[in-house]
């Protein structure tokens, strides 16, 4: 009685596997004597013993599934929450930079009142004195 799992193993049942080459049969009987490298056999599915039913590891899968998407969903709202709060915390904490910010850029980008220097043609200090003059009349 020789049915497929018990019939003896012939070299082309093996393949040799080491990195991009793939040797089979005789060959392969000979690399991996010299080398030990992986070697698998066509016949060779599943290592021996008990397996798990394949209805079962679905249904594993299935459970695995709703308790993230349950652990997720309570998660979420909790993180939402923290991050309102932390929002409402920096909104004094950037006022105050902001404040910081004006007041020092102010001190920093005008000069002082003594190294300010009127560049305006003449012509142009003319013409603004002039109505300015006949704004004043009456």
């Amino acid at each position: 009685m020789t049915g497929a799992g018990n019939r003896a193993k012939k070299s082309s049942d093996y393949k040799f596997v080491h990195g991009d080459h793939l040797a089979s049969g005789f060959v392969a009987n000979k690399l991996l004597a010299i080398s030990g490298a992986c070697v698998y056999s066509s016949s060779m599915k599943q290592l021996p013993g008990k397996t798990r039913p394949k209805w079962l590891v679905a249904v594993g899968q299935g459970i695995a599934a709703v308790v993230f998407v349950a652990m997720t969903a309570s998660i979420l709202p909790m993180l939402l929450i923290m991050s309102l709060v932390t929002a409402l915390l920096l909104i004094p904490v950037l006022r105050q930079l902001r404040k910081e910010v004006e007041k020092t850029s102010m001190t920093i980008n005008t000069p002082a009142k003594e190294e300010m220097i009127d560049i305006t043609p003449l012509h142009n200090r003319l013409s603004q004195k002039l109505r300015s003059f006949l704004r004043r009349r009456p």
